[in-house]
C-alpha cells in the first residue's frame, strides 16, 4: 500500500455516526466489524441504534466504496465530579490490519473527541495483553497503562486550549 506524504494510508475517509439512521446505512457493515471481537456475542442493530439514539457515538473509516473498514465506540461518561469518554470496540477488519488504519482511526477518533466533545476531561480503553500491536499503537498515541491484568487499561488526558 503506497501511503501519503504524511504518512495515512490513501483511499480512506473519516466516518462518524451520530444518528440512528446513520447506522443503519452501515448496518451490514458494522455487523461484520462488530464480529471482529464479539467473542461469539450477536450484533443487534436494534440495540446499537437505541443507544446511538442516546448518546452512543461510533467514529470510523470507509474505503472509496463507502463500506466501513474500521469502527470505535465513543462512550461519554458523567459523575457527579467528572466527565471522561470511554472508548470500546476498537476494530479494523482483518485483512487490513497493520496497514495503518489502527492509527488513522484512532487519529480520527482523538480529533473527533476534542472537537465535539469539550466537556471530556480524559479517554479510557481497554485492551487484551495480548494485542501486541494494538497496546503499541495507544502507548504510541499518548495513553498511559495505569492497571494492567487480564485487560490492560489505559488513560490519556485531554489537553484543552
Amino acid at each position: 500500500m503506497t501511503r501519503r506524504k504524511d504518512g495515512s494510508p490513501p483511499g480512506f475517509v473519516p466516518v462518524h455516526v451520530t444518528q440512528p439512521k446513520q447506522a443503519y446505512q452501515y448496518r451490514e457493515d458494522l455487523k461484520e466489524l462488530y464480529s471482529v471481537f464479539s467473542a461469539g456475542n450477536a450484533f443487534r442493530a436494534e440495540t446499537l441504534y437505541d443507544r446511538i439514539f442516546k448518546g452512543l457515538r461510533l467514529v470510523g473509516l470507509a474505503d472509496e466504496n463507502g463500506t466501513l473498514v474500521a469502527i470505535a465506540t465513543i462512550v461519554l461518561c458523567q459523575s457527579a465530579l467528572k466527565v471522561y469518554c470511554l472508548i470500546e470496540e476498537v476494530s479494523v477488519l482483518p485483512g487490513l490490519q497493520g496497514k495503518g488504519l489502527g492509527r488513522k482511526l484512532m487519529e480520527e477518533l482523538l480529533s473527533y473527541i476534542s472537537e465535539r466533545m469539550p466537556r471530556c476531561e480524559y479517554l479510557e480503553l481497554t485492551s487484551n495483553p495480548t494485542r501486541i500491536a494494538a497496546n503499541a499503537l495507544y502507548q504510541s498515541l499518548g495513553f498511559e497503562l495505569i492497571a494492567s491484568g487480564q485487560t490492560n487499561l489505559y488513560r490519556k488526558n485531554i489537553s484543552r486550549k
